[in-house]
């Protein structure tokens, strides 16, 4: 089993959306359930399309925050959704985390939990190469 890592040791983990959070092992037995703690912080995702690339409309994304970070605490990290994550994160802040993996369910194929949290990191300076086909 892993251990806490030094950043995260002693952190409570605040759900700041409008539903319970539920993280799931392997088998899909429930590990923890994260109530909404009341506050919600909400990020505005509006798609727009103006171009065509072969045939496929081509959209981006503009979003627009809809409420403001919380301060910062030694003690806690904030759950939220990944548009909010990638916000934060985006302007230095390493004190959010998003729902990781989905877990799916076999027999209602429906999303049952999430395996993991996923730490929130500002990943513009990140550059995939793709193999020469």
């Amino acid at each position: 089993m892993m251990s806490e890592g030094k950043f995260f040791a002693g952190k409570t983990v605040v759900n700041c959306t409008d539903h319970d959070i539920v993280v799931v092992n392997e088998d899909g037995a429930e590990i923890r359930r994260l109530k909404p703690s009341g506050l919600v912080l909400r990020y505005n995702v509006t798609w727009s399309q103006d171009e065509m690339i072969d045939g496929m409309p081509a959209t981006w994304v503009r979003g627009v925050l809809l409420d403001p970070l919380p301060p910062e605490r030694n003690d806690v990290v904030y759950l939220v959704s990944s548009y909010y994550g990638t916000y934060a994160a985006q302007l230095g802040r390493k004190d959010f985390v998003t729902p990781g993996q989905q877990m799916i369910s076999p027999t209602t194929h429906r999303v049952i939990g999430c395996k993991s949290i996923n730490w929130c990191r500002d990943t513009r300076a990140v550059v995939f190469a793709l193999p020469p086909v």
